[in-house]
């Protein structure tokens, strides 16, 4: 016997891209998925990202997601180098500190982009390469 449109769950096409990871955070907040090798969590809570252990939304759908490390959210992401599950932790920081670890970011890519513009950009050998008389222009 077979159920009728109204039974039956929303039908998604295989290959059909789906935002599985997709979440909403607290205000305030920034989110992050921080997989679950070589340190990375450690690293990340170290940095000021916290564990997110209940009442969020993931993906599309309606349910948490599976949890493990004392009931956090996580999903599967892949498999490891030795086939192991690979597993995502979702992690949030305040905003304000993740705005400062921003401008750090972009102020360490500001010196590289004023070295290219410059010339003044070493290679592996130490040597600065060819500079146009007039400098370069970046647009």
């Amino acid at each position: 016997m077979s159920r009728g449109k109204q039974d039956r769950k929303k039908r998604v096409p295989l290959g059909t891209p789906r935002m599985k990871l997709s979440v909403e955070v607290p205000q305030g907040k920034v989110g992050r998925w921080v997989n679950d090798s070589a340190g990375r969590i450690d690293a990340a809570t170290d940095g000021g990202y916290e564990l997110v252990r209940t009442g969020v939304h993931v993906g599309e759908d309606a349910e948490s997601g599976n949890s493990s490390l004392d009931s956090c959210v996580s999903r599967r992401v892949g498999v490891q180098d030795d086939g192991e599950p690979l597993t995502a932790y979702l992690m949030v920081i305040d905003k304000d500190l993740y705005d400062e670890d921003q401008d750090v970011k972009q102020a360490e890519l500001d010196k590289v982009a004023e070295a290219i513009k410059t010339g003044k950009l070493e290679n592996n050998l130490g040597k600065h390469g060819y500079t146009p008389e007039g400098g370069i222009s970046v647009k």
